[in-house]
């Protein structure tokens, strides 16, 4: 009963974080307001999902709705209206080589935030955390395992619908081994092959890693740096799930912080965790006020910088095996 009152309350909450600041403007289905209030842009994150970020000054701008539809062809709706005209611009998505450094964060930088984040996936839970920040009208960010609890390529489903929806697909190692234990060889071929899972299920890279147990230094750092990655990502609030805290437990380590700003640690496979702690978190980020956001968005930065090498997801085929 307590499980379906705190749900219950998720979605009476569902209004609270859908301001048009932080939300979606554009993508393919999407036929809501594709406006943008001042100071915030219709940013472009993959052919399913536009956001507004913050950028622009312009409040009164509406911003086209325009999907993807193959390579070098975009199709563009304006608001209001059901024509639709192909044209043979390119979507533009800044591009770069890799990050002159690896920055590592426990924190976000953008105030009134709270940035809750899932390990260890994909785990058979994780279609209720997309459907519960759904019903929030939030976000949040995965770093995902290519074979842990199950292959990640058993997952693929709702790995793309939840990158789909906005959430942001971050790596976690290919088999969550201690990675500074690990030679450099080793290293690479545990962040090359999530990649390349992930290049196939998605259709891009990740630049985000969590490492495994938290542990970096700064030749892992470098390993990820080559391979493309910007940023490490660690946590100030761990839930401790997977030490045993209740979900009481650990909901009682935000009342206890400061409450804005905060990445916190938990994990998909934990029944009580998805079913009992993330309606509790969700109802305690909107009796503060808190936008809840990924990990990208906590630290301000735009959602083309989360990928590399951006693309469309593939078919299956022999290859999607762990």
């Amino acid at each position: 009963m307590q499980i379906k009152l705190l749900l219950a309350s998720a979605l009476a909450a569902e209004g609270a974080f859908a301001a048009s600041a932080w939300g979606q403007c554009g993508g393919q289905g999407f036929s809501g307001d594709a406006s943008c209030p001042s100071g915030y842009t219709c940013t472009y994150s993959n052919a399913w999902y536009s956001q507004c970020l913050p950028g622009s000054s312009n409040p009164t701008t509406t911003a086209r709705t325009t999907t993807t539809v193959r390579p070098g062809t975009t199709t563009t709706v304006r608001p209001g209206t059901t024509t639709t005209r192909t044209t043979t611009s390119v979507v533009s998505q800044p591009t770069s080589g890799p990050a002159s450094s690896i920055t590592v964060y426990t924190k976000c930088k953008q105030a009134n935030v709270l940035a809750v984040t899932f390990d260890d996936g994909p785990a058979t839970y994780q279609q209720s955390i997309i459907d519960q920040f759904a019903a929030a009208g939030g976000k949040t960010t995965f770093f995902l395992n290519g074979n842990l609890y199950r292959c990640i390529y058993q997952g693929a489903d709702t790995i793309l619908a939840a990158y789909k929806a906005g959430h942001q697909i971050a790596a976690h190692s290919w088999s969550h081994q201690h990675m500074t234990s690990l030679s450099a060889s080793q290293q690479e071929s545990e962040i090359k092959k999530v990649d390349d899972a992930l290049a196939k299920i998605i259709g891009a890279k990740p630049t985000y890693m969590r490492p495994p147990y938290g542990e970096t230094n700064s030749a892992l750092n470098e390993v990820a740096r080559k391979l493309g990655y910007r940023a490490m990502i660690n946590w100030d609030i761990d839930t401790e799930d997977w030490n045993g805290k209740t979900p009481a437990q650990s909901l009682a380590k935000f009342t206890a912080a400061d409450t804005s700003g905060h990445i916190s640690l938990s994990h998909e496979n934990y029944q009580s965790t998805v079913q009992t702690f993330l309606p509790s978190i969700i109802q305690y980020a909107k009796s503060k006020n808190l936008k809840l956001v990924t990990v990208g968005e906590c630290l301000g930065e735009s959602q083309s910088l989360w990928y590399k090498e951006v693309g469309s997801p593939k078919g299956k085929d022999s290859t999607w095996v762990c």
